[in-house]
């Protein structure tokens, strides 16, 4: 019964993001523009279903305008999932799963820094398409890249079954792994650290404030932008909204003309 919900689960969910994720052509990249209501829509309620399919399951992200709109799972340990698709078994492009240190709960008992992963195997050049249909998973992540895409969708959603909260993004970075953003519960020190970092490798300049007191959602995946080798990948950094803060307005954002590249 379980295994045969999955399937139609599964399907049900490709189907919804490939069609109504909010993916849009790389031809009409152009025409993307910031819309609140897009905000209003929330799958808190699916995670409890998909709870008793995979109890690994444990909350849910949806970027608007892309067709990144998955279940987040979390393993043992951060390479559990990495061949792994929602029903266990292997897959290539696999699920969105956080790192095995974050804490999930309501907005204030989450973990200090959310990081979750995901695969890209179609969408890491050094130009990335925006929103192309055909990518999946965190495929879509890289239209960060482009300064038209990152202006149009400057809020994240992230849900558990206690809260459903919006982070907005600081950063959008390519870093070498030297660069540890992956800490799920670092101290206030580091955290600040983790940051600065991002704010000076982001490739846009992002007129958000944010501190080592914020609540921070990182996304990682990989790419290819500075060539074959495998120790890059592209961040995206938000931070959770304070109280009072409004989502209906979107931050000024601008081109870093002088960021910080992978130093490899």
């Amino acid at each position: 019964m379980k295994k045969n919900f999955l399937k139609k689960a599964l399907a049900i969910l490709f189907a919804c993001c490939m069609l109504f994720g909010g993916a849009v052509s790389a031809s009409a990249a152009d025409e993307i523009t910031f819309n609140p209501d897009d905000l209003n829509t929330w799958y808190s309620s699916s995670i409890p279903l998909w709870e008793e399919v995979n109890p690994d399951v444990r909350a849910w992200l949806r970027i608007p305008n892309t067709n990144i709109n998955w279940p987040i799972v979390i393993g043992p340990d951060n390479l559990y999932y990495n061949s792994l698709g929602y029903d266990k078994k292997y897959s290539k492009n696999g699920v969105l799963w956080a790192g095995s240190g974050v804490r999930f709960g309501d907005a204030e008992s989450v973990s200090s820094n959310t990081v979750i992963f995901g695969h890209n195997w179609t969408n890491y050049s050094a130009n990335p398409a925006i929103a192309r249909s055909s990518d999946i998973m965190f495929g879509q992540l890289t239209s960060f890249h482009h300064l038209s895409f990152a202006q149009a969708t400057p809020y994240i959603q992230y849900s558990t079954p206690e809260s459903d909260m919006i982070y907005v993004v600081f950063a959008a970075f390519y870093t070498d792994l030297n660069f540890r953003y992956i800490y799920e519960n670092p101290d206030e020190e580091y955290l600040a650290y983790m940051i600065s970092e991002a704010r000076e490798r982001s490739l846009h300049d992002y007129a958000v404030e944010v501190d080592s007191t914020d609540k921070l959602l990182t996304l990682s995946t990989c790419t290819r932008a500075y060539g074959k080798r495998e120790d890059q990948r592209f961040v995206v950094m938000a931070r959770q909204l304070r109280a009072g803060e409004d989502a209906s307005v979107a931050p000024a954002i601008t081109a870093n003309t002088d960021f910080k590249a992978p130093q490899f």
